[in-house]
């Protein structure tokens, strides 16, 4: 399992994770020119991503999922159902409803989410399994533990 965090802070959240053949990003809060560039030392173009999981739908971290999506039309968005729901309607189409503690598999990834804290409908982190290493991601928790 590779993992390199992308952005973190109030102009960006975005982390790459990948196993075996699998690119998936957690969160997408840059920009398409950013995340690019980001991408670029690791050997990956933004079209190699198949899969965003999102934690919430705060612009931080969903504001660049429409210029993956002109790069990527078959990408998969992964969320909670009040996250997708917060999402326009032509990302929205292209969402994966997510429910606290249902694993679900991702490429050569097993993922299970979790209840986070944090002022929204439903915020949730990830647990990310794959070839015997497991990730825990977790972001902008108001508060330690689950409420």
């Amino acid at each position: 399992m590779r993992l390199c965090l992308l952005a973190s802070g109030s102009n960006g959240n975005a982390c790459y994770v990948e196993a075996g053949e699998t690119r998936l990003l957690v969160d997408l809060g840059i920009g398409p020119r950013v995340l690019g560039w980001r991408l670029e030392p690791l050997g990956v173009v933004p079209a190699d991503v198949s899969d965003v999981l999102l934690t919430h739908e705060h612009t931080d971290h969903v504001k660049g999922l429409e210029g993956l999506l002109k790069r990527r039309p078959d990408l998969v968005i992964h969320g909670t159902r009040s996250t997708l729901r917060s999402l326009p309607r032509e990302i929205r189409g292209h969402g994966r409803k997510v429910r606290p503690d249902e694993p679900f598999g991702v490429g050569d990834f097993q993922v299970t989410a979790f209840v986070t804290s944090h002022d929204v409908g439903r915020s949730v982190g990830y647990r990310l399994e794959a070839a015997g290493a497991a990730l825990g991601y977790a972001t902008d928790l108001g508060a330690f533990g689950a409420r």
